[in-house]
Parts: C-alpha cells; structure tokens; sequence
C-alpha cells in the first residue's frame, strides 16, 4: 500500500526538488522523507507563506529509490542541479556548491538518506506559479500563513 508524505516546501531553488530534463528528484533536505518512502509512494510540497494554505508547490509519485553513489553515477554528473555533493571512494564527500547547506551536519545529513526519483507520468511541478488543490483535496493540505512545517 502506498504512504502519502507531506510538507512545506521552505525555499524551492532548483535542487530541492531539482525538477531538471523532465525528471524531478529529491536528494537533499527532508532526510526523514527520503529515508522511509518507497516506490509507489506519494509526496505533495505546499507552498510556503506568503502563499495561502492549499497550494501545491509539487506532487508526484516515487518510482526509484536509489542511494547516493547510484544517483551520481547514473544521473546527477555533471549537469543535475542537485548535483551538489561529489562522493569520493576513498575520500570524504566534497561539496560541489560553496553556500549549500554549510552549516555543521547539512552535509551528513543530506547524504544520510537516498535520493527520490519520480515518475514523470504522475508527477506535476509547479515552480514559481503553485496551484490550489481543488476543494475535496483541502484535507491532505499543510502551509500557508503561519505553518511550520509538517
């Protein structure tokens, strides 16, 4: 059975999530998330004040879960704006882009879960412009004014 996931999108940047050459990813922030979804799963991002509650920011179904040497190998080098970690065999991981996730623990905890991969057949991003759900969908919602996220 699949699980529905949620949450306030903070700041939508291009990496997270990176919606890039038809195929979003999540594979920074939201470690909890990335850690226990599976394929088949649902995640919906609401849009952050100062958009009112019951915007989407994005929505979309897991088809891959594919931990973070497979995704750089497969994906994320050199072009992904996610791309923002480069994983050494012998070394530490080094960050690729100064400014992301600087403080003390991003990095370990960005890289201490998987990277989502959606299906683009039932994946819908809306970037700068997010929708309303329609009102039989208000219930699953969180965001807007005032929210924390969830």
């Amino acid at each position: 059975m699949a699980r529905f996931y949620r949450y306030v999108l903070a700041e939508d940047n291009g990496s997270a999530p990176c919606p890039q050459d038809g195929m979003l990813t999540l594979a920074t922030c939201k470690p909890k998330i990335r850690r226990t979804a599976r394929a088949s799963d649902l995640i919906a991002a609401f849009a952050a004040s100062p958009f009112p509650r019951h915007m989407l920011a994005y929505a979309g179904r897991v088809s891959e879960v594919v931990g973070w040497p497979e995704y750089t190998n497969r994906y994320a080098y050199p072009k992904r704006r996610d791309a923002v970690y480069k994983l050494h065999p012998d070394r530490d991981p080094e960050r690729l882009r100064p400014g992301y996730h600087e403080k003390n623990g991003e990095m370990s905890k960005d890289l201490s879960a998987p990277v989502l991969i959606f299906d683009p057949e039932e994946t819908w991003y809306f970037g700068e412009s997010p929708q309303e759900l329609p009102g039989h969908l208000h219930w699953c919602s969180i965001g807007g004014k005032g929210a924390g996220s969830g």
